[in-house]
């Protein structure tokens, strides 16, 4: 039978009422159970063994003997809000999680025991049912460098757009979807608007792991019915069976102990500090210096991508084993200036991605700060100050001035957030030869802002280019007029969120309107031209 067979099969078994599911043929679950054990949602556990501090010790396997009746008398008497419906599938799960996979099972415990605390505080925060910290398990199994084909990253399974629509920030080097903390609040905020569409757990969950529009189309295939039964035979294969992993985990969480199952305490440094690098830093450096390994920092430091550690962008904190953080004050100088050919290689690939040319630093990581480095942003050209009014943002002022938002955050030590407030004051750079025309930006009313922003004719396809006119978006011909859209042209450090903000638009509506797939949207180039259509 084809897997899609199997799991519409098991969709129409989960319509059925309670009492006909009792008596199911345990061979009916059994095939399941096969389709199960290539779920995405299952397919971290077994990454978990990749990790140093997690045990590896042989757990036998056991069969699963878990009565209908008993599992649902369970499920019953716990004290959740999101519906726990005891179907075949959950049932599948619990059989992969107890049985097949039963220390790994009792590993990722071990690790949800130990991070818990960081999940409920998140969802406390945002008032939403206590159980979804357990939410995290059904996703990555809390391993916490997952990262699925669709894109999404992090122990919360977030994808781009949602990270950044949500205040997280990520790059080639920093991944702060791989942040417990930053990324249990974000996810949390994600949840609180989804279970708002839909005032349904289930299709809230749905939404999260398939996207909105995918759950709106399942529910439109299915004659309008908004049940998840009704629902999931119209759901992506890959995505739709996150609510049966949930309850899964759930039951998990409070009854592992009635199967023998004992939870593995994580092996990590009991005592860990945090220091504060100020300069780029290759985790090799801190390796050769300290001695500490490099799985171990890259597992201590999971936010930070290609073994960098991009301080001089703006102060970061390195997580390290608690005995070498005196160490690492005392030999600072020494891990900042350690370099051998085995390190070399990285500054390499880090200026292989950068669009702009500009010199190589003399230091043993390359120069990374978003955009430009601090030298390149600011030689040769003009500083002018802005003082910010009440309805501004980033986005707006940069597009005044024909500047990258990364170049207003790096000029003013801004943080990713971009959090400004009225009355403060901002450093512009700009080229000398439009000095006096954006001089005056700082007295102009809001449409004389806007005017200028958009009085081109085309998008400019170079930063520096030629022409003294600064790169723009083109501006809209009137309503009616043959071409409605504005034309911007990506420069380095923006991003689709970013770029929206300067529009009444949403990110969603530009990858609509351009076509774009999640995917695309990680991979803008610097001087590729998009369309935009202003809402009036």
């Amino acid at each position: 039978m084809k897997r899609s067979s199997l799991l519409l099969a098991a969709a129409l078994w989960a319509w059925m009422p309670a009492r006909a599911q009792d008596s199911h043929a345990p061979a009916r679950v059994d095939s399941l159970s096969t389709v199960v054990a290539h779920s995405r949602f299952l397919s971290n556990l077994d990454s978990l063994g990749k990790l140093s501090y997690v045990g590896r010790e042989t757990v036998s396997r056991q069969r699963v003997e878990l009565p209908d009746t008993l599992l649902r008398r369970r499920l019953q008497a716990l004290p959740t809000v999101v519906p726990m419906r005891p179907d075949p599938l959950v049932k599948a799960y619990l059989s992969e999680y107890l049985g097949e996979r039963r220390g790994q099972t009792a590993s990722m415990l071990g690790l949800a025991r130990a991070q818990e605390p960081v999940f409920e505080a998140a969802i406390r925060a945002h008032r939403l049912p206590l159980e979804l910290k357990y939410l995290p398990m059904a996703l990555s199994s809390l391993y916490p460098f997952a990262a699925s084909e669709q894109g999404a990253g992090g122990v919360w399974q977030l994808n781009y757009t949602i990270a950044r629509m949500y205040g997280l920030y990520v790059d080639s080097y920093v991944d702060q979807r791989r942040d417990p903390q930053a990324a249990s609040m974000a996810a949390a905020a994600y949840l609180v608007e989804l279970f708002g569409i839909y005032k349904d757990w289930p299709l809230a969950l749905s939404a999260y792991a398939c996207g909105a529009a995918n759950v709106n189309k399942a529910i439109r295939e299915a004659g309008g019915q908004t049940s998840f039964q009704a629902i999931y035979p119209h759901l992506p294969e890959g995505e739709r069976d996150l609510l049966p992993a949930f309850v899964a985990v759930t039951y998990l969480a409070h009854y592992h102990h009635e199967h023998g199952l004992e939870v593995r305490g994580p092996l990590a440094p009991s005592n860990t500090a945090v220091v504060s690098v100020d300069k780029d830093l290759h985790f090799g450096q801190v390796s050769a210096v300290l001695g500490v390994s490099l799985p171990v920092l890259r597992e201590l430091n999971p936010t930070f991508r290609k073994d960098v550690l991009p301080g001089k962008q703006q102060p970061r904190g390195l997580v390290l084993p608690g005995q070498q953080a005196q160490r690492f004050a005392a030999l600072r100088d020494s891990i900042y200036n350690y370099q051998d050919s085995s390190i070399a290689q990285p500054r390499e690939v880090v200026l292989a991605e950068r669009t702009e040319a500009r010199a190589v630093s003399s230091s043993p990581v390359a120069s990374y700060s978003g955009g430009s480095s601090s030298a390149s942003a600011t030689d040769g050209k003009t500083r002018l100050t802005y003082t910010v009014r009440s309805g501004d943002n980033i986005g707006l002022i940069s597009s005044w001035y024909g500047v990258s938002i990364a170049e207003v955050r790096q000029w003013n030590n801004l943080n990713h957030n971009g959090f400004i407030r009225a009355g403060q004051s901002l450093s512009i750079y700009v080229s000398p030869s439009v000095a006096d025309r954006y001089r005056a930006v700082n007295t102009m009313s809001f449409a004389q802002k806007q005017a200028l922003a958009g009085g081109g004719s085309t998008a400019s396809t170079s930063r520096a280019g030629t022409s003294s006119t600064p790169a723009r978006a083109s501006a809209p011909t009137p309503a009616g007029g043959s071409d409605r859209y504005v034309y911007y042209t990506i420069r380095p450090g923006d991003n689709l969120w970013d770029i929206a903000q300067n529009y009444p638009v949403s990110s969603t509506d530009i990858m609509r309107l351009n076509g774009f797939t999640e995917r695309d949207v990680r991979d803008l180039k610097v001087g590729q031209v998009i369309k935009i259509m202003p809402k009036p």
